[in-house]
């Protein structure tokens, strides 16, 4: 463990050179820059809880409120999110037979 927090130490300017690199390169053509990663989810959150809510009048049931739907699909787009992310290490795909 302390020997690859050492080469990982060492290599410090490759990797946070590499790191930016990603960033400016992901971005180049955009003038919201790293911002358009907030703002991209967020919107397609806006634009399905629209269509889902006022187009398609979905409702969860035993709750009246016309936006609880919404709401429900925003949540639920974060913490899928983070299950993804937090499910990203080796061997998470693995399954036991």
């Amino acid at each position: 463990m302390f020997g690859m927090l050492l080469r990982a130490w060492r290599y410090r300017h490759f990797i946070f050179s590499s790191i930016k690199n990603e960033f400016l390169s992901r971005f180049a053509r955009s003038r919201l820059g790293g911002l358009w990663m907030v703002i991209h989810p967020l919107a397609q959150v806006v634009i399905f809880a629209f269509i889902l809510s006022a187009v398609l009048s979905a409702k969860l049931p035993g709750i009246d409120n016309r936006y609880s739907y919404a709401l429900y699909l925003a949540k639920a787009s974060g913490k899928s999110a983070s299950t993804v992310s937090g499910n990203a290490g080796p061997g998470a795909n693995s399954t036991s037979a």
